[in-house]
């Protein structure tokens, strides 16, 4: 999962900012919009807030908000997998990766290249911010059988950390 985060933050701030967010449930198969991005981090951040976790991060957003200067809606890391985890959780999980797979490999050859990625991240609108290098490194991460190439499983392993 960490490798997914640090392909979607684009800037490597550390933060997942709302579009990043967005663009990336998007890539794993999530029809989200504007909107539904808002909803879920306000959802995480009540849930945050009745937990009483991160009470200093909360604080210091406050004071941030009121010189305008806002990091409320960006996700840390563990942030991030709470959410794609819970995203995931609330649907049919191999519907959902499989469903995602077919996003990036639209003509069903089985496998899924840096061209394949890129073209994909286009139509989400991400396809420009990141670079061939950054995909075909998460490619190498988990191309397991070394062909250059994302099989379904090897896909599969990114989304569940199998």
């Amino acid at each position: 999962m960490r490798e997914v985060f640090n392909i979607f933050d684009v800037n490597h701030s550390g933060f997942i900012e709302p579009f990043e967010l967005k663009a990336a449930l998007r890539a794993i198969g999530f029809d989200v919009k504007k909107a539904d991005v808002r909803e879920i981090i306000d959802n995480l951040r009540n849930s945050q807030k009745k937990k009483n976790q991160n009470s200093r991060r909360f604080e210091e957003e406050e004071e941030e908000e009121e010189c305008g200067n806002s990091r409320r809606d960006f996700l840390n890391f563990e942030e991030f997998t709470q959410v794609v985890t819970t995203q995931l959780s609330s649907r049919n999980i191999e519907d959902e990766i499989s469903r995602a797979f077919s996003l990036f490999d639209p003509q069903n050859t089985g496998k899924i290249g840096v061209e394949q990625l890129r073209v994909a991240l286009a139509q989400l609108g991400e396809g420009k911010k990141i670079k061939d290098d950054e995909l075909q490194g998460l490619i190498d991460i988990f191309d397991t059988d070394g062909d250059g190439f994302l099989n379904y499983e090897e896909y599969r392993a990114i989304l569940v950390g199998k």
